[in-house]
């Protein structure tokens, strides 16, 4: 090898340290400032989250926060690692969180860097996400999506890796799709879509293959399944033995469909004008009417009010099907919207409000020139970012539907929206 080539590859990797520094900084310091600046966010407990890590750390168990009974409503993860972080005191979060903000930063710049992209694109990618008025403000709660949109940027870093797959990889791959799932259990979605693309591309590929890599491409499946099993099957089995269900995903599934097909929400929110939120006292009514039907029902049970919650939205949904359609394209807007409204605007002025309105409607605008980028060239190594946001749009345009809740598909966004500025090929 000559002289001059064998530093090349050092001098590039501290140069892009160079870059990637100061974005974690970035990210971490404007999570920080959040935290400072409203510093009963991380005391507000909006999902029981924290509830239950307190649950847990006292010994209790994963029970329903206040009471001694086991509870699948919320899914494992987040509060078994908040419970680590010792729940009673507020700095372990903090600083779990503040993690949790600069590895998605970087995860997102090793994933740039495998799909080709160049160091402009992987800057602007690592900075949109580094920025993003709504993981800096969610950030400062108690909630899934500082820690969801690092899995997502961990698994993209694993799904678009130039090397190929051993039996080891494959295994870690599952193992960290088993987080996913097991911190929001719309990463199923995501994972089916995924596993119906991998083996079509099997079976594109197999006139072409030799038998031995038609038989690695196997053991490399089996690999990704049982890593995806020796992560998930804890939770199913606690389940099945103290809630006498094998339950997979959580006991919450039936609660979020009703909510978001029932009349009361398409006579509040969907007949209103755009930006009406639904909650105060037509919200309240409508969970009163809820306890109320399931106590007649003679409903009992957490397992029992998810079984009858889901049916009683499916029933909705079959019987209305034209106030269903204008409540999924309702969703999908409440899903991508760029301003927030409601209770989650409160407590910002107007211009701060308008500035994050522009802010998104630009990142939206690039990313779709993303998407006329990958139709027009080679996106095989593209389609794990572009089915996670496609299975977590189609999720939310039938259950409950918010900004806050786009934050595990904001990574891939960032990077649609960055590859405009690369112009070399796709490969």
């Amino acid at each position: 090898m000559p002289a001059d080539e064998s530093p090349q590859p050092t001098l590039l990797l501290r140069f892009d340290r160079r870059l990637i520094g100061p974005l974690i900084l970035l990210a971490v310091s404007l999570r920080a400032l959040a935290m400072f600046l409203y510093p009963e966010n991380m005391q507000r407990d909006l999902d029981a989250y924290l509830g239950i890590a307190r649950q847990v750390w006292a010994g209790i168990g994963f029970c329903t926060p206040g009471t001694a009974e086991p509870t699948a409503f919320r899914p494992p993860l987040y509060p078994l690692v908040l419970a680590l972080t010792v729940p009673q005191f507020t700095l372990g979060r903090v600083l779990l969180h503040l993690l949790l903000g600069g590895m998605t930063v970087s995860f997102l710049w090793t994933t740039a860097s495998q799909l080709g992209l160049s160091r402009p694109s992987r800057c602007l990618a690592a900075a949109l996400v580094a920025v993003d008025p709504l993981l800096i403000w969610y950030t400062s709660f108690p909630m899934t999506e500082a820690v969801c949109t690092c899995l997502s940027a961990w698994m993209l870093t694993r799904l678009t890796a130039s090397t190929p797959s051993t039996v080891q990889s494959a295994v870690m791959t599952g193992f960290v799709f088993g987080l996913c799932v097991l911190c929001r259990p719309t990463y199923w979605i995501w994972g089916a879509l995924l596993t119906a693309w991998w083996c079509g591309e099997q079976l594109r590929n197999k006139l072409h293959a030799p038998d031995a890599e038609r038989g690695r491409s196997g053991r490399i499946l089996l690999a990704t399944l049982c890593g995806v099993a020796l992560t998930v099957s804890p939770w199913i089995l606690r389940n099945w033995l103290v809630m006498e269900t094998p339950i997979v995903m959580t006991t919450h599934g039936g609660y979020t469909l009703l909510l978001a097909n029932n009349p009361n929400f398409y006579a509040e929110v969907v007949e209103k004008p755009w930006g009406t939120t639904w909650s105060g006292d037509g919200l309240a009514n409508w969970t009163r009417d809820v306890q109320q039907q399931m106590q007649a029902a003679n409903i009992q049970g957490e397992v029992a009010a998810d079984r009858w919650q889901g049916a009683t939205a499916r029933e909705f949904i079959r019987s209305h099907p034209g106030e269903f359609t204008a409540a999924c394209w309702h969703r999908l807007r409440m899903f991508w919207n760029v301003v927030p409204s409601g209770e989650a605007a409160a407590p910002f002025p107007n211009w701060l409000l308008w500035l994050v309105g522009g802010f998104y409607t630009l990142w939206w605008l690039a990313a779709l020139m993303g998407l006329i980028v990958l139709a027009r060239g080679r996106m095989y190594r593209w389609w794990p970012v572009v089915l996670l946001l496609v299975s977590f749009a189609a999720v939310h345009a039938v259950y409950w539907s918010n900004m806050r809740l786009r934050a595990p598909v904001l990574p891939g966004v960032a990077l649609l929206a960055a590859l405009p500025m690369t112009r070399r090929s796709l490969g």
